[in-house]
């Protein structure tokens, strides 16, 4: 509980949505496991609170850290906007790929950035990662995000893409049906993929491979260390000692 609320804080603090939109879905993702809310109404029951929670944040900080100055309609119609332009833009900016990909060709690599930075320090080859905002295109609004599909659109073609999003899908599942047996750190690994999935309609994040690395590499520490018996202190027949106290009394 004192790490979820510093994580809120910090997400707070920061006035990012991503973050707090990756600490509320993987809480959530744990507590439909946890209660085995399956069903779509079950879910949807369960979850009324934290995605009020959510969207209530976001549209509050929408007016943190986006230029609203000259924008009509009020706070409900400038988050309302903000909420179409971020669901509606992407999918029309991806058609603007596929219709011109042309118009769109990177100098560099998208999909196998972390590869590539791995192998760049290596000295093995050179790699310049691309920019973490992306070009903007008119839909007819500027928007510069064009759904999970545009990069591996134009490195990877049609074929390629789904090739690729099948392996995401069949690892997804993995993931769920081995947290659902009550595995504590595949529960952590599911919880820590649902973001992406709420991301597709927006922008990519499977690419980030180093990021779910690490994230892997901690989970595993944690869970490695809280299985290890901590035994720093002398012993007694009846208990562990501290302070002088049995640890039964405790």
């Amino acid at each position: 509980m004192v790490a979820t609320a510093i994580a809120f804080i910090a997400c707070i603090l920061s006035t990012g949505r991503t973050d707090l939109l990756r600490l509320i879905s993987g809480l959530s993702a744990i507590r439909l496991l946890q209660t085995k809310q399956q069903s779509l109404r079950g879910a949807l029951r369960l979850l009324r609170w934290p995605i009020t929670l959510f969207f209530s944040l976001y549209v509050g900080l929408i007016f943190t850290n986006k230029d609203t100055e000259g924008m009509i309609g009020g706070v409900a119609g400038i988050a309302a906007s903000f909420i179409l332009t971020y669901i509606v833009g992407p999918l029309a900016a991806f058609d603007n790929v596929v219709q011109h990909p042309s118009d769109f060709i990177m100098a560099t690599s998208h999909t196998f950035k972390f590869p590539l930075e791995v192998a760049a320090a290596l000295h093995v080859t050179d790699y310049d990662a691309p920019p973490k905002l992306d070009s903007f295109t008119m839909v007819p609004f500027p928007t510069n995000v064009y759904t999970v599909f545009k990069f591996y659109f134009l490195e990877l073609g049609a074929i390629g893409t789904a090739a690729f999003l099948l392996l995401v899908g069949f690892i997804h599942s993995l993931l769920y049906l081995k947290s659902e047996q009550g595995g504590r750190f595949s529960t952590y690994l599911f919880a820590y993929s649902v973001f992406p999935v709420l991301m597709v309609i927006f922008d990519d994040w499977y690419y980030s491979l180093g990021g779910y690395l690490y994230a892997f590499a901690l989970g595993l520490l944690y869970f490695v260390i809280c299985s290890v018996p901590l035994r720093l202190l002398p012993t007694s027949k009846s208990g562990y000692l501290f302070l002088g106290t049995s640890s039964k009394n405790l």
